[in-house]
């Protein structure tokens, strides 16, 4: 009976680094660029990914000089689930501390109402938004 104990105290540590090994197997990591107009968004444009399964976290994202943007899910982990998301743009730019600093023009279709999609695969890809 003990050798058997022993046998599960040793296994189990080593099963349980195994799956923690193995983490973001079915994961994406997604970055881009958000145009509004043909110009790159200001800093502080909020981008939004929400699952269309309706089940699990959205991913967001506050654009950086350029327009640029990489995608996290709450902690600030970047990998997101493979599926399909439904894209959408924040209206509000806001400064470091989180205070709107300017509206932009969002068309609903990019904004509350958005049509946009993106389907995340398995591994890094580049999602580039551009807003007439």
């Amino acid at each position: 009976m003990k050798r058997i104990f022993n046998l599960t105290a040793c296994a189990l540590p080593l099963a349980l680094l195994f799956v923690a090994g193995c983490g973001g197997g079915n994961a994406g990591q997604v970055e881009g660029t958000v145009t509004i107009g043909g110009e790159a968004a200001p800093v502080g444009v909020e981008v939004s990914f929400s699952p269309d399964s309706g089940e699990g976290t959205s991913g967001y994202a506050y654009t950086e000089e350029g327009g640029h943007y990489t995608l996290t899910m709450p902690g600030d982990k970047p990998d997101i689930p493979i599926g399909t998301y439904t894209v959408r743009i924040g209206s509000e730019v806001e400064n470091e501390d989180g205070e709107t600093v300017a509206i932009l023009p969002i068309p609903a279709e990019y904004g509350e109402d958005s049509t946009q999609k993106c389907e995340v695969i398995k591994g890094p890809q580049t999602y580039d938004i551009a807003v007439p």
